[in-house]
């Protein structure tokens, strides 16, 4: 039991040890109807026993990548969160430390109701209380109006909820509220970026693990009013304004009320990245963050080389037919990505390509030409902005800071890293949660071979 009723699990082991496993326990109201674009309110308490042992529903998402869910019923109805503990016992001489997992997905898909991010592994072996969450994802998380009515960033504030939730409760489930370590994988470390820099989340988390990604991305990040005008531009589209309306200029109570009547078959469609309220890099320079925290951050080899496809071009970067390319096309395809790359300081796409290509020739394989684009894609979409802020990081505090490099690739091809491609984005994820043992299926595939 904790504060808000009784809730009730299931016990399953692994390696012959006992997790109790509590999942879909809700940590706000369902955000529909007046709530839609709104920050979550906390989960009332309720008076019967929750059953917490069904997945819970993903967010709404168009169905990218569902073969690993273990849910597919997408619903606005969706902020939940899981729990795997090696001990529910609350004393406070047996509590166990706690890995709260914001997973990936670029703000638009994912869930936490997923194979390949189930904690019962990572919760026996390393002995410790696991959570994972759902939050809002694409219009319905990040829709922004410039008003109080609708203030943008609902799926961040929906990660912070979920955090507060933890530190009220996790106790009840065995778990150390003192002892938190918040940790994401691409769009999840992102996250986790932002949540250290953040005043609201100021003592709820003790460590951070960013695996790949960092919100200094220059145009995957953009400020508000970048924000306002993507949606406002994007609002008549979807037939939420008509000639009395001032969507060119700014949102009216009549149309913020039509789009929280509108479809989410209609809302899904719209993509768009959080928006940074302050400069990332600033706020460290001005010591505007939680640095009572150790850090560790995680890259790998090649970060880019699957946006490839799903990005710049889904035929020339097919993940297993891929288009011949010459030495001189694949120098050209990186000069050009680089130039166009969005940075306050302007980016020489010559300088960059030379820097990766050099050495290289049309002797090199087809594989190799290839995979240094997305490498170099990779660095500057990932792998650079991970590094930047560990250092800034460590320039501004005494604490610990860490770094791995991730080089062992398991498992087939797969449509999200084939075999041209080098070490490719969430393969930590693998390790991390035990994957290989627990032996899932992961974009159709059994990575267990």
């Amino acid at each position: 039991m904790y504060e808000s009723g009784i809730i009730i699990g299931k016990c399953e082991t692994h390696n012959n040890k006992r997790v109790d496993v509590f999942v879909g326990i809700p940590y706000a109201e369902p955000p529909v109807g007046r709530f839609r674009f709104k920050r979550p309110v906390p989960a009332l308490k309720w008076s019967q026993p929750l059953n917490a042992t069904k997945w819970p529903n993903p967010c709404y998402q168009l169905p990218l990548l569902i073969t690993s869910m273990t849910n597919t019923n997408f619903s606005e109805d969706c902020l939940y969160l899981n729990i795997w503990s090696p001990n529910s016992s609350q004393s406070d001489d047996n509590l166990k430390a706690v890995m709260f997992f914001i997973h990936s997905g670029s703000f638009l898909y994912g869930t936490a109701s997923d194979r390949h991010i189930d904690g019962i592994a990572l919760s026996a072996t390393g002995d410790v209380v696991v959570v994972t969450i759902n939050y809002r994802l694409n219009a319905f998380g990040f829709f922004y109006t410039g008003t109080d009515d609708s203030p943008g960033n609902m799926g961040l504030f929906d990660q912070s909820l979920a955090l507060e939730w933890v530190n009220d409760n996790i106790r009840y489930f065995g778990g150390d509220p003192n002892r938190v370590t918040v940790f994401g994988e691409s769009s999840g470390a992102w996250a986790t970026s932002l949540h250290i820099i953040s005043p609201i989340n100021q003592n709820l988390f003790k460590n951070a693990i960013l695996m790949s990604g960092a919100a200094l991305n220059y145009g995957l990040v953009v400020e508000p009013n970048v924000a306002l005008r993507y949606w406002l531009k994007h609002t008549e589209s979807i037939g939420c304004c008509n000639d009395n309306d001032t969507c060119g200029h700014k949102f009216t109570a009549k149309t913020i009320e039509c789009l929280r009547n509108i479809s989410p078959e209609k809302l899904v469609s719209l993509v768009r990245t959080p928006f940074d309220i302050n400069n990332s890099l600033q706020v460290i320079d001005e010591n505007n963050f939680n640095k009572n925290i150790n850090l560790m951050v995680g890259t790998k080899r090649d970060e880019g080389s699957p946006l490839l496809a799903i990005f710049i071009d889904a035929v020339k970067y097919h993940p297993f037919s891929p288009v011949n390319i010459t030495f001189n096309e694949a120098f050209n395809e990186l000069k050009q990505l680089s130039s166009k790359w969005v940075s306050k300081v302007a980016i020489n796409g010559e300088d960059v390509a030379k820097l990766y290509f050099t050495g290289l020739s049309d002797r090199n394989s087809q594989h190799l030409l290839r995979q240094t684009i997305g490498i170099g894609l990779g660095d500057l979409f990932s792998t650079c902005p991970t590094i930047q802020f560990a250092k800034s990081f460590a320039n501004k505090t005494h604490n610990k800071v860490f770094q791995y490099f991730y080089n062992i690739k398991t498992g087939k091809e797969s449509p999200h890293c084939s075999q041209w491609m080098d070490i490719c984005d969430t393969y930590d994820n693998f390790p991390v949660f035990d994957l290989p043992v627990l032996s899932v299926v992961f974009n159709g595939l059994n990575i267990t071979q």
